[in-house]
């Protein structure tokens, strides 16, 4: 099984072993280093105290200041070439972790506020996916983010331009904000008309909110991934309708326990606080899903290299089973099919080289492809 000593022992790096992240918010990738060298760039002076100087970290102490703080870092993220270097800067950063692809989720309504253009932002982000693809060999693709509290008119104008700038790179939307105050049922039309543009869906749901949400943007919605979706571990029903249309939930577990979410758990699920994690429930029942930084500067060792790591420990898992998750995630992507292909070989090939099959066929086979 892998732990500490086995990666100690073995000739394999944890770091080398493939790996997928499908949610991830992009402004949320920002670090303190460019933080503050967009800061002094673009004259846009921070607060004092958004950057805790003992570990220049990010600092935050609650879920209400997280949002403040958020909303402060990011707004230096105020031109074309900043949101540039910041997707290039994660994708190299998650290439050395052993990315081969992620999912990046833009939102567009950022730029908007600097006079920015939805096409011009979504080119800015290209561009940074070229610059590392040829670099550090890792692909990306964008989710354009859909804003709860911005109403369900913007989001359905923002789907409408989506639409009548078509991008390679746009492979669908989510869903994002306040769940409490913005359910699902607001945002029918808007996940309709995208879906009907040949647009991927997923959304936010079942993160601090209860199942019954999560429910809703799967019944509502139509999509077929859930940005976190842990409170499903705690209903039958939910769990039921996850499995039967094998709905992908996108897992947080740094982010979640970072943000305090088992405070919202059932009182009968309170022991799925740190250390541990509704993960261990969704893994038992068969549920498919990934692991996922989420907003990776914000929550301290949120890497994609150490929730591998995290769900290793907890689950007490073997490599092969690792490369299931990513595979798994791969699969469950909104990467266009020929590029699901080219990187379900670097998996295989991975696997078939550092002895974990003895041949692609039998590979294939250990892991239910």
């Amino acid at each position: 099984m892998l732990t500490d000593r086995f990666f100690k022992k073995s000739t394999l790096d944890m770091k080398t072993i493939p790996k997928v992240e499908l949610h991830v918010h992009l402004e949320g990738t920002i670090t303190p280093f460019l933080i503050k060298k967009l800061s002094t760039e673009y004259k846009i002076p921070i607060p004092k105290g958004l950057i805790n100087p003992h570990n220049d970290q990010i600092a935050w102490d609650s879920f209400e200041d997280f949002l403040i703080k958020y909303d402060t870092a990011t707004n230096v993220i105020c031109r074309k070439e900043a949101m540039t270097l910041i997707t290039y800067e994660y994708l190299k950063q998650n290439a050395s972790n052993g990315a081969i692809y992620c999912e990046l989720s833009v939102s567009p309504d950022h730029l908007a506020k600097h006079k920015i253009s939805y096409q011009n932002t979504v080119d800015a982000v290209v561009q940074g996916i070229k610059q590392a693809k040829k670099d550090f060999d890792i692909d990306a693709r964008i989710l354009i983010v859909l804003v709860r509290h911005l109403g369900s008119k913007c989001c359905e104008d923002l789907v409408n331009t989506i639409l009548l700038n078509p991008n390679e790179y746009v492979v669908g939307i989510t869903l994002a904000g306040n769940e409490k105050l913005f359910p699902p049922s607001m945002f029918v039309n808007a996940f309709k008309k995208a879906n009907n543009g040949g647009l991927k869906l997923t959304a936010h749901a079942g993160e601090f909110t209860d199942s019954q949400d999560v429910l809703n943007a799967i019944n509502l919605l139509q999509v077929t991934r859930v940005g976190h979706g842990i409170h499903a571990a705690f209903d039958e029903n939910a769990m039921n309708k996850i499995l039967k249309h094998n709905i992908h939930l996108e897992l947080c577990p740094t982010s979640n326990h970072s943000l305090e979410t088992h405070k919202n758990y059932p009182k009968k699920f309170e022991h799925l606080a740190y250390p541990s994690h509704p993960l261990s429930i969704l893994h038992e029942k068969g549920v498919r899903y990934s692991l996922n930084t989420d907003d990776p500067p914000f929550f301290k060792n949120a890497t994609l290299l150490t929730e591998y790591n995290y769900a290793a420990k907890l689950l007490d898992l073997e490599l092969k089973d690792l490369l299931k998750i990513t595979l798994t995630s791969l699969e469950d992507s909104f990467a266009p099919n020929s590029l699901k292909m080219e990187l379900r070989k670097k998996v295989i090939d991975y696997s078939v080289k550092n002895g974990i099959s003895d041949s692609k066929s039998d590979i294939k086979n250990l892991l239910s492809l």
